[in-house]
């Protein structure tokens, strides 16, 4: 089993919450503050990301979306199509055509970029979470995505893969936060 990013990347966190980017170098508790912050409405996305996967944790994610309580539907060139059968055909129609899988919980609106075969991201804006209940449902999909794809799962600024507000955990099922 390959190390988890989070005992890959742990030092490298916590040197950069001592050089200013967070307030004490420790781990906080979840709560309302620290996910007001992570979700502030800045004008900017934020990235939900898993590193470091393969093609079989890439099924996974599609029958994990597949199987969701959320209504989605992949878009390619604007047009509707069905959710391509694993990973390799989707990532095919990447190479080409830019598909995009889009998917809603509540009120947010999720976006599956296909990017890259070794990291998958997608994307929300902030500025569609109107209340408590909507991150609930956020968390909810996190701890359901990390399950499902057995890596941890961080929530980032867009294209700040590096400074996670918050990671997720499956085998512990523990949040730990790195910005405050």
């Amino acid at each position: 089993m390959k190390p988890s990013f989070l005992t890959r990347g742990l030092s490298r966190f916590r040197v950069g919450l001592r050089l200013g980017r967070g307030s004490s170098g420790r781990m906080h508790t979840m709560d309302e503050a620290l996910w007001s912050e992570a979700l502030e409405v800045d004008g900017s996305l934020r990235d939900i990301v898993v590193q470091d996967v393969d093609e079989d944790a890439w099924d996974r994610l599609l029958d994990f979306v597949a199987r969701s309580e959320a209504a989605g539907e992949v878009v390619v060139r604007t047009e509707p199509s069905p959710l391509p059968e694993g990973s390799r055909a989707i990532f095919a129609l990447a190479f080409e055509r830019r598909p995009l899988l889009a998917i809603t919980l509540g009120q947010v609106d999720l976006n599956f970029r296909f990017f890259d075969p070794e990291g998958i991201e997608l994307d929300l804006d902030p500025g569609q979470f109107t209340g408590s209940e909507d991150v609930d449902t956020l968390r909810g999909f996190i701890r359901r995505l990390g399950s499902a794809v057995g890596e941890p799962v961080l929530l980032t600024p867009e294209g700040g893969h590096d400074v996670p507000y918050v990671i997720y955990d499956p085998p512990t099922d523990e949040w730990h936060w790195w910005r405050s």
